[in-house]
């Protein structure tokens, strides 16, 4: 197995880790591969991404949407008179 390597993230420019063609970069979750072009490719998104995406999911198949921010009333102390 290949030794890892301190990098730079090709996403955020952040510390990242270099393992044979794969960078790992926790600042954004994801897994890159370089290809034979020298390009960055996402291969895989971390658990954060992949919690949002099953959250929208579920969202979708429930019919629920996120509950939306209670209505307050101005306080009597508040009002001009």
């Amino acid at each position: 197995m290949a030794e890892p390597k301190a990098t730079t993230c090709p996403n955020c420019g952040k510390p990242a880790m270099r393992i044979g063609n794969e960078i790992t970069c926790e600042s954004c979750d994801t897994i890159f591969v370089i290809t034979k072009k020298q390009e960055a490719k996402v291969k895989e998104f971390g658990t954060i991404q992949d919690h949002e995406n099953r959250i929208k999911v579920l969202e979708g198949l429930s019919g629920k949407q996120k509950p939306a921010e209670p209505e307050t009333e101005p306080d009597e102390e508040d009002e001009d008179i």
